[in-house]
């Protein structure tokens, strides 16, 4: 496994809360694993609550199969959403959807990207949390298998 992009330039926007963050301190880096310093803690509202990763550099895909980890806990049951954007905007198409239980450790889930063409760039992450949940972030990583 190879590690292909680290979020270090974030732009972050939240309905129902905003936060802007020019640049995270320089993150700590362990074979295979990016984490970002400072956890990131939502506290969700029940009307579709939204994450976006603004990737610095568009990443080319990779020539194997390429994964998301989220290492993350979260304080209710419900649905987990990533969207990705591969230079056409977000779209149910370009997403995956993860029943995530409560998680009170943090605990990393690996989702694989498997609509991630060959030639196309991947600029954009959302990230919607379960509904009504306090969801922290403490790392997100975009690798290959």
């Amino acid at each position: 496994m190879r590690t292909i992009a680290s979020l270090n330039d974030i732009f972050l926007s939240l309905i129902n809360i905003v936060f802007i963050i020019n640049r995270l301190k320089e993150p700590k880096i362990i074979p295979s694993r990016i984490y970002i310093n400072n956890n990131l803690i939502i506290n969700c509202g029940i009307q579709d609550p939204q994450v976006y990763f603004s990737l610095s550099e568009a990443i080319l895909k990779p020539s194997g199969n390429a994964y998301i980890e989220v290492e993350c806990t979260n304080s209710n049951d419900g649905f987990l959403q990533i969207y990705y954007d591969f230079g056409k905007g977000l779209s149910e198409v370009d997403s995956v959807r993860y029943h995530l239980e409560e998680i009170q450790e943090m605990k990393t889930i690996r989702l694989p990207i498997v609509f991630w063409n060959k030639g196309a760039h991947l600029s954009l992450i959302r990230i919607d949390p379960p509904d009504g949940t306090v969801f922290e972030i403490k790392d997100i990583l975009i690798g290959e298998l």
